[in-house]
Parts: C-alpha cells; sequence; structure tokens
C-alpha cells in the first residue's frame, strides 16, 4: 500500500490532536481472514491451557516472536504487521527522525473489559511531570471487527499529552471515551501514552487482535 502525501499529513494531524489515528484498509482483508484462521488454534490452545493471571484475568497475550512456528504462511508476510511499510513511514515521522527500536508483537485476545490504562511504562517516561513526545507507539490489527458487543476499545483522546503523575481515574465521575469501531482490514496506530480501556464482552467468542510495539531508543 503506498502513502500519498496528502493522506499522510492527514493522518499525521489527526494522530497530533487525538493520540491515536484509525488506518482504514490498510491491511488486505483476506490476510486477515487467513491470519485468524491460522492463528485460532493456537488461541484455543491458550484458552484450554490459560491460567488465571491476577493482573489480567480476561486477557491472554502470546510473544509472537517467540514462536517461530508462526513465521510461516500468512503471519509470515510481514508487509502488513511487523514490517508495515505505511506504518513505519508514520511511526518515523512521529518519532522525528529519531532511532527507534521494536520492542515485541503479540497477539492478545480480550474476554472482558479493562481498567483505563496506557501501556507506555514508568521506566519509559523521562519525567513522570511532564509529557512532552511521543516515545513509545502500539500497532494494532484487529482480527475480527470491533464493535459494541464484543469488547471492542475505548480510547480517551488527547491523553497522549497527559503527564504520568495524574493519577488515577476512579473518582472521576465524567469521562468521555470515544470507541473504536473497526472492521477487519482496519488499524490503530497508538500513543503509548494514550489512556485506553477493553469494554465488556457481551459474546461467547474472544476478540483477538496483533499488537506490534515500537518505543524510542534513548541514547541515540
Amino acid at each position: 500500500m503506498s502513502l500519498d502525501l496528502d493522506q499522510k499529513q492527514r493522518w499525521l494531524r489527526e494522530f497530533e490532536l487525538n493520540g491515536f489515528v484509525v488506518l482504514r484498509g490498510i491491511v488486505p482483508r483476506t490476510w486477515v481472514r487467513n491470519t485468524y484462521e491460522q492463528l485460532m488454534p493456537v488461541i484455543r490452545e491458550m484458552i484450554d491451557s490459560r491460567v488465571e493471571d491476577a493482573e489480567h484475568p480476561d486477557r491472554l497475550s502470546l510473544d509472537l516472536d517467540e514462536r517461530p512456528d508462526l513465521s510461516e504462511g500468512p503471519l509470515g508476510d510481514d508487509r502488513y504487521f511487523r514490517r508495515c511499510e505505511v506504518v513505519e513511514e508514520l511511526v518515523e515521522q512521529v518519532f522525528g527522525g529519531e532511532y527507534w527500536r521494536n520492542v515485541r508483537s503479540n497477539l492478545e485476545c480480550v474476554f472482558d473489559g479493562s481498567e483505563w490504562h496506557t501501556d507506555q511504562t514508568l521506566d519509559e517516561t523521562p519525567d513522570p511531570n511532564r509529557q512532552e513526545r511521543t516515545i513509545r507507539l502500539t500497532y494494532n490489527v484487529p482480527l475480527v471487527d470491533f464493535t459494541w458487543a464484543n469488547g471492542a476499545m475505548e480510547i480517551l483522546p488527547g491523553t497522549h499529552r497527559l503527564r504520568r503523575s495524574f493519577g488515577s481515574f476512579d473518582d472521576l465521575v465524567n469521562i468521555y471515551p470515544h470507541r473504536l469501531n473497526l472492521q477487519r482490514g482496519d488499524g490503530v496506530l497508538r500513543d503509548g501514552n494514550c489512556v485506553h480501556r477493553a469494554t465488556t464482552n457481551l459474546t461467547k467468542r474472544p476478540r483477538p487482535m496483533l499488537d506490534r510495539t515500537y518505543v524510542m531508543a534513548r541514547g541515540q
């Protein structure tokens, strides 16, 4: 998929404003369907053997880089996930041309809702009292449509500029999230500091997505 200059600038402006951008139709739907079929046996295996996690009891996560058996087939085609040219061009622009590194490629599978949180860790944050620029990015590819019923992600636009010392959201009554209604073939690029959560999955089917993380390397 080639990225024309006008589209690139629109996406970058949306990202700057909101802290995330929905990349409509960035991945061929056939690739998504084939990848879903490739990973379903793995997902079933994870469900059958999972042990309750006190921190994330309703989510499964698999490090794909530790599964060389999944490096073939649809998932082995790096053009749409691990090495998506369009996404990495946007990553380069958001990071301002500074050196970045891939951290991990995950399969995540949500069964129920989660609390408001950020992906960016405290160790990655230079100053918890300030958030001046993006230092971590996540690229998500849903393997099923994200709807109100199956645990779609909700995100708080603009919170990518929020300082980490802001504290908990538990005592706030009025919070106005945006639900990401996504179709197979869409992708999302989001700031790791943007506050988000998974909503409750009301269906009996897991809601899997691919997760690719980029972090600005320090000392470069």
